[in-house]
Order: C-alpha cells, then sequence, then structure tokens
C-alpha cells in the first residue's frame, strides 16, 4: 500500500510529462499517517494536465497542502475529488485555490460546511456534482446565486435527502430565463408531489431545463400532472429529456405525460418511465405517439402492473400502426412484417421488456434493435450460421456459399474436433448447427429435446469440447436421418421454442458448399469413419438391449419367486 507521499510524487512527476493531459487515480488506497513533504519552490512553469480523478483516495488536509502546491502549475478543467472524507474544509479550500478554470466539478460522498465559499474558487464552472454529500439545507439554497446568476448549467445533488425541506424553494427562487442551468439531477431525494411544485414553478417563469432526472422518488400521478401543466404553460418548452422511472406513477400520470405529445412545439425527445406502477392502458397512450411527435426514446420496461398477453397485443398493435404497417388483421400478416420497423422519420427505440407474458407472432415481429420486448427470453435475436452463410454468398457474388476446404476446416476446426460426416455434401444437408447451449447439456438430453419436442429423426449428436477444459463449449453438431427433420428443428428454433434448461439457444441448417479437388480421398475417410461409427453404436446399442432384457428378466424371476415364498421381501427373510 503505497503513501501520500507516493500519491504527491506520482502526480508531480505526471504533471511535468508534457503528453500528459488525463491522470485517473481514483479507488487508489493510500496510507494516511504518511509525513508528505511540501515543495518550498514550486515550479511557476504552466504544464498541460487538465483532468485529474482523485476520488476515494483518502486525502488528508496534509496531503492538501503538497497537492496545492502541484497545482499552482496546472490549469484543471476537470476535478474529481468525490469519497475523500478526511477532507476538511480547509484542505478543499487549498486544492481548489487558483484553480479559476476549473468546469467540471466532482465532489460527491463528502463533507461540507459553508460549501458557498468554495464556489468563490471556480469563476468558470460549468459542471457541479454533490451526490450524497453531506451537505447543509442552507449550502444547498445557497447555490441558488450559481446556478441562476453564475455560469452552472449541470447540477448533480443526486441523493441528498431534501424533501419537505425550504432547500428546493430557495434553490429556484430567483430562477428566470436568465439562467444557464440546463440540467439538473434530483434522482434518489425522497422528493413528493409537493417538492415538484417548486422545481415546475420555475419552469413556468423561465428555467431553460433541457434535462431533468427525478428518479426513485415518491412521485405520483398530482405531482406528475403539476409538471405537466407547467410544462404546457411555456411556449416552446426546451425540456429534452425526463426520467420519472422509479416512482409511484400509475395510468392517469402516463395519461397527462401523453398529453404534453398533442402540441407541436414540444420538444421532449427522451422519457423514462420505467419501473412504475403504470397499467395498460397508460402504455397504450404513450406508444401511441412514437412516430407522431418528438418522442423518439420511451421506456416503459418493468412496470409493476399486471399485464396479460391480450393487454401486450393492444400495445403492439398501436406501435405498429405507427410504424406504418398499418392494423395487423392476422397471424400471417404479422409474420410477413419486416424485421426492422419504418424509422425514416424518427430514430426510435421503445423499451417493453419485463412487463409479463410471452410477446406472440405479433411482438416478435416487432422486436429489433429499437423495439426490445420479451422475445429475447423465448429466441435469442443473433445472426444464426444460415444467415451468416447466406451473407458470405451475397459479398462473394455467389448464388450459394461455397467455400474451400481450408476456409470449412477454419469453420468447423480439425478432423480430431469435429464429426467427419461434415466432410460429406450429402451429410451436411442433414446437419444442423447449434450455438449457445448450456455447458451442463448431454448429447442424450439433446437428442430426446430434438425427437420430443421438434419430432426429428436423430441420427447423432456431436457437442464441441474445449481444447484445454475438455467441457462443452456451447457448441454441437446433429446429424439427422432425413431433410425433413433439418426443416422441423429450424420451424422449432423459429417459433422460439428452442430452450435448453430455461435457456435459448441457437439452431440452424448448414447451406454450404465446399469446393476442393482434395475432397474425394477425404470424402471416403469420412464415409469409412462413419461406417465404423455407426458399426460402434449398433455394439452398443446391441449391449444396452442385452442388459436391459437381462434386468428385465431377473426383476421378472425375483417377482415370480417372491409371490412362491410370502416370507421373501426384497431379499430378505421377515
Amino acid at each position: 500500500m503505497a503513501s501520500h507521499k507516493d500519491l504527491v510524487s506520482i502526480i508531480t512527476n505526471c504533471v511535468t510529462f508534457s503528453q500528459i493531459t488525463n491522470l485517473n487515480v481514483a479507488d487508489t488506497s493510500f496510507i494516511a499517517n504518511s509525513s508528505v513533504n511540501r515543495d518550498e519552490n514550486p515550479s511557476t512553469q504552466k504544464f498541460t494536465l487538465t483532468c485529474l480523478n482523485m476520488s476515494n483516495c483518502s486525502l488528508t488536509d496534509e496531503t492538501a497542502v503538497a497537492l496545492a502546491a502541484v497545482f499552482k502549475s496546472c490549469d484543471l478543467g476537470q476535478l474529481n475529488l468525490s469519497n475523500n472524507p478526511n477532507l476538511t474544509m480547509a484542505g478543499f479550500k487549498l486544492l481548489l485555490n487558483n484553480q479559476t478554470s476549473v468546469t467540471r466539478l466532482t465532489l460527491g460522498a463528502n463533507n461540507f460546511t459553508n460549501f458557498v465559499d468554495l464556489l468563490g474558487y471556480t469563476t468558470k464552472l460549468d459542471y457541479l456534482n454533490l451526490r450524497k454529500a453531506k451537505i447543509s439545507m442552507a449550502d444547498i439554497g445557497g447555490l441558488s446565486g450559481s446556478i441562476h446568476h453564475g455560469s452552472v448549467s449541470t447540477l448533480v445533488l443526486d441523493g441528498l435527502k431534501i424533501a419537505g425541506s425550504e432547500a428546493l424553494a430557495t434553490l429556484f427562487e430567483d430562477s428566470g430565463s436568465t439562467s444557464k442551468l440546463t440540467a439538473l439531477s434530483l434522482s434518489s431525494c425522497s422528493l413528493n408531489n409537493t417538492d415538484l411544485q417548486y422545481i415546475g414553478q420555475a419552469i413556468k417563469t423561465g428555467l431553460p431545463l433541457a434535462m431533468l432526472k427525478l428518479s426513485a422518488n415518491r412521485i405520483s400521478d398530482p405531482g406528475v400532472a403539476d409538471l405537466v401543466a407547467s410544462l404546457k404553460e411555456r411556449s416552446n418548452p426546451p425540456l429534452c429529456l425526463l426520467d420519472l422511472s422509479n416512482n409511484n406513477i400509475c395510468v392517469e400520470g402516463a395519461k397527462s405525460l401523453a398529453t404534453l405529445f398533442e402540441r407541436e412545439d414540444m420538444s421532449l425527445q427522451t422519457l423514462n418511465v420505467s419501473h412504475n406502477s403504470i397499467e395498460p392502458e397508460g402504455i397504450q397512450c404513450l406508444v401511441r405517439f412514437i412516430n407522431r411527435s418528438s418522442l423518439s426514446v420511451l421506456y416503459v420496461n418493468y412496470q409493476k402492473a399486471t399485464y396479460e398477453e391480450h393487454d401486450m397485443e393492444k400495445v403492439y398493435q398501436v406501435i405498429a400502426e405507427n410504424m406504418g404497417y398499418g392494423k395487423i388483421e392476422s397471424v400471417e400478416q404479422a409474420k410477413g412484417m419486416c424485421q426492422l420497423p419504418d424509422t425514416r422519420r424518427v430514430p426510435t427505440i421503445i423499451h417493453l421488456e419485463g412487463l409479463g407474458g410471452y410477446p406472440g407472432e405479433l411482438g416478435c415481429a416487432l422486436d429489433c434493435s429499437g423495439i426490445t420486448t420479451d422475445y429475447i427470453n423465448r429466441k435469442l435475436p443473433h445472426l444464426t450460421f444460415f444467415y451468416a452463410a447466406q451473407l458470405s454468398a451475397a459479398l462473394r457474388g455467389q448464388e450459394n456459399c461455397c467455400l474451400t476446404n481450408e476456409e470449412w476446416i477454419e469453420i468447423i476446426g480439425s478432423e480430431q474436433e469435429s464429426p467427419s460426416w461434415l466432410q460429406l455434401a450429402d451429410m451436411r444437408s442433414k446437419a444442423v448447427y447449434l450455438s449457445m447451449l448450456p455447458a451442463v447439456v448431454t448429447a442424450q438430453k439433446l437428442e430426446g429435446t430434438l425427437e420430443m419436442e421438434a419430432d426429428c429423426n436423430v441420427m447423432e449428436v456431436y457437442l464441441m469440447k474445449d481444447p484445454l477444459t475438455q467441457k462443452n463449449n456451447g457448441i454441437g453438431w446433429v446429424l439427422m436421418s432425413d431433410e425433413d427433420s433439418v426443416k422441423r428443428a429450424t420451424d422449432y428454433f423459429d417459433s422460439g421454442q428452442a430452450n435448453m434448461f430455461s435457456q435459448p439457444f441457437k439452431l440452424s441448417s448448414v447451406p454450404v458448399q465446399v469446393d476442393d479437388d482434395k475432397m474425394t480421398e477425404k470424402e471416403a475417410k469420412a464415409r469409412a469413419d462413419m461406417d465404423a461409427r455407426l458399426r460402434e453404436r449398433q455394439v452398443d446399442d446391441a449391449e444396452q438391449r442385452q442388459l436391459i432384457s437381462r434386468l428385465y428378466h431377473e426383476s421378472q424371476e425375483r417377482h415370480a419367486y417372491r409371490l412362491a415364498h410370502p416370507a421373501y421381501a426384497d431379499g430378505r427373510i421377515w
């Protein structure tokens, strides 16, 4: 563990190195009781260090004295001193002295008294983060001058328990159109509907907020209605992002928020109301304005209310209509929809996961990178082997994917690692490639799943092994007895039923042609290997049948003996 003397030495050396502009020593453990050398004759040369992160470094006032001498040679633009509770106000003042160029200051999880005095050292401050700091309500109210008449445009007060106090009232007392505050974060502050009125009043009087984060508070429908009313009283309100996640908002609050998008001058682009108690009717009201307003990113995922499958079907129907698909009348029409929605007008992102219920045919058709549903729990939305082969053929200018033997070996591995029947063209057409299988899967379990659930006729299952651990690596090859079984297996995957131990896996046919003059010799060897394995399998099957038959006959003999000798039970005399 290094000492604070080492910390000062490290920072001094980095400062004097002309090419270093960013330095991060966060979460570095230092011994606080070490003596620190102080440079009595600091350099007057200006160095290039502009960004310094010293969060959670156990800084003390003694360390601050030595660092202050180093800082005199720097024009810091960003400074992070969060989570250094042993620093007193005297230490902070030493570190901020002469640092008038600081624009981003992070001081979270520290202890402050008369915090407003520190702001006099940073005349160009643009970003101020006091997350979970121990600061008085009077000091919070004292920030009013910096955010309304100073240069601060971003203020983070997350985790400060200011609910029910006069701090917010004082903070926004002088707010107006002259204020430069554009981003405000008050997450986890235990705010209630009454506290929200102060923010609403500030918005009415012209506070130019573009981002407002109010997550993890106690805001309910009446508070949301008041906030919406305040925004409506403004013409061209600048608010672009509103985060109300993890509150107590229900359907009426969602309906109030939906009325914001009825105005053409509304610029709200991102709305987060996840982890609330909004019922299906409220979700439908919000998604109705996708692609019809400024709203482009909507988080409504993980609601506490109960959602049935028919409720989600109505939500998907509204989204489909707004995406330009019109009303979906049948399952066949849903299956024919493009995998990606029409986003030519507004880039749309909608989060609908965690609402419960199977997404159905319409939800599966809508699911994409822009519209996330619970479909991922049923089917992995990743590129399969089949589509990778199609892309390869298109990039090569081929009608079908045609590879050389060397390229094919790179894909399947060496002959010792993969089944030899992959070298045979007539067998590849009956092969299935599987990936993302659980590590605990066995060949017998996989064969039984495909035969019982997908109605496939399986000839052989080959699970790939990690070369070092010799454990399953999640990849497998399955040889079917006919091509119809391959079709049934891919349909089984496309329907979203391909799950093993509650974990979805990928399954694909192998549409690959291998073109090589040397394949004749390899095919002959592969067929010989297949015949040898077939004979081994027949011997194993015969031995298994003999074992089952022997055990059955022995069981029957014991049963007959037990009936003939009542005193005998399970081989014991009673």
